[in-house]
């Protein structure tokens, strides 16, 4: 068992353990046969029902292109991705197309995040198995999904639930800066939910979905192991230590091509050998330290933010964490160019009040 999920009375989910490239298997695998990948419990037993195919239940739209390519690479079976009728459906059959993993969607029409178990549940499971065969026949190709780009209306796009990985503060697919000035204790604070997500407990109370963690060391490459030893001694104990968690060391500096695609090879050959397909964090520590380029500029930090968009489009649902110093006069904001705080989804000030880090 590689994680669990729970789903209250109240519709809230609760994950314990790892997410990502995991799945459920409802039924059998035989080489070279078709295999239905659907994100949630209820849509796959309703599509195995009204298929007869085995099913892959991946736990979340950003995980069904993971779970296709793992069945594909690994099992050598043929995946076919199952979106749900919403906007992150939307978003996945797009990179299921664009990746060449064909797709099977809800009709056209259908209510707003409705799926095939609310499709068998209203119109029965006969009628259901007809509307599935048709669109499975109707089913795109990659080339016929390239021919009609389209936008669509405000009103068809939905409110996405917030993909935690630590539960009220990191988001999966998000943008995050943590700043502090020296000696506040910004790189123990990233470290510490790093680890807590490398290893499944939780931050402090808060819940986390367990994920391996890249962090970019740019700064106090001596002490890293000396902190991760100590956190571990003290959080963990666990005498076979973090094995989710994966420092890099040499100098990576962006935007540069030759150090984008060493980070690249870093990570892949790193996912590749413990077969993990995405990591759920890549922190930078720090940006003064990991840019090329003047701070203060905005044409040179908006470089540098494009080079992070490159990144977190290449690791679907991973959460870029970007550490930097807050000025000699300014405490109350990271140093440097405007354009960092408008391209962040979210922005943590760590800060020490009556010797205790806040």
């Amino acid at each position: 068992i590689k994680g669990l999920e729970r789903i209250t009375p109240e519709g809230q989910k609760m994950h314990l353990g790892a997410k990502s490239s995991v799945y459920h298997l409802i039924g059998n695998l035989a080489e070279g046969e078709k295999v239905l990948v659907s994100e949630g419990l209820a849509t796959g037993l309703s599509l195995h029902e009204i298929s007869g195919c085995p099913v892959a239940v991946s736990f979340g739209s950003n995980n069904l292109l993971a779970v296709a390519q793992l069945i594909k690479d690994k099992k050598n079976c043929i995946p076919v991705v199952c979106p749900d009728a919403d906007s992150a459906g939307a978003r996945a059959t797009e990179e299921a197309l664009k990746a060449g993993v064909q797709i099977i969607t809800m009709p056209e029409g259908s209510p707003k995040s409705w799926d095939w178990n609310d499709l068998t549940i209203k119109h029965g499971a006969d009628e259901a198995q007809r509307i599935f065969r048709q669109q499975e026949q109707n089913s795109p190709t990659c080339a016929e999904a390239e021919e009609g780009e389209y936008l669509s209306s405000i009103d068809e796009l939905e409110l996405e639930e917030a993909d935690f990985l630590i539960s009220g503060i990191l988001e999966r697919d998000s943008l995050v800066g943590v700043f502090g000035e020296s000696g506040a204790g910004k790189t123990f604070f990233v470290l510490d939910a790093l680890s807590s997500v490398a290893t499944g407990i939780d931050f402090h109370g808060r819940p986390v979905q367990q994920a391996p963690c890249i962090y970019v060391c740019a700064e106090g490459k001596r002490g890293i192991v000396k902190r991760n030893r100590a956190w571990n001694l003290g959080r963990w104990k666990n005498p076979d230590g973090i094995k989710a968690f994966y420092p890099v060391r040499c100098n990576i500096t962006l935007p540069d091509d030759e150090a984008e695609q060493k980070l690249i090879s870093l990570i892949d050959g790193t996912m590749q050998k413990h077969k993990i397909t995405n990591p759920g964090i890549i922190a930078f520590d720090t940006v003064a330290r990991t840019l090329v380029g003047d701070e203060n500029s905005n044409a040179d930090m908006s470089a540098y933010i494009r080079a992070m968009d490159r990144i977190k489009a290449r690791y679907p649902g991973v959460a870029v964490v970007l550490v930097h110093h807050t000025g000699h006069t300014e405490k109350n904001r990271a140093r440097g160019a405007s354009s960092l705080k408008c391209a962040l989804d979210a922005e943590i000030q760590v800060a020490i009040s009556a010797d205790t880090a806040t």
